[in-house]
């Protein structure tokens, strides 16, 4: 799938960054899990949308700290 994506651009055009923001967002998720628990609040009536990618509106996020020394 990769393969087809353009997000990022093309060959000699193609993001100079590209490899700096992948491994940024991996690094900020994988934190943001480990640090806290998370509550997700999808509503029964929740408008969805679908275009490249499927949307959700209406749905909610709760991030809770975690204790220190919790597993």
């Amino acid at each position: 799938m990769e393969k087809y994506s353009l997000t990022w651009g093309g060959g000699s055009r193609s993001c100079p960054g590209r490899h700096l923001a992948e491994l940024m967002v991996f690094k900020i998720v994988a934190t943001l899990f480990a640090n806290f628990d998370v509550e997700v609040s999808v509503p029964e009536d929740a408008d969805r949308e679908a275009y490249f990618l499927f949307m959700l509106s209406g749905v909610r996020a709760r991030f809770m700290p975690r204790e220190a020394g919790a597993d």
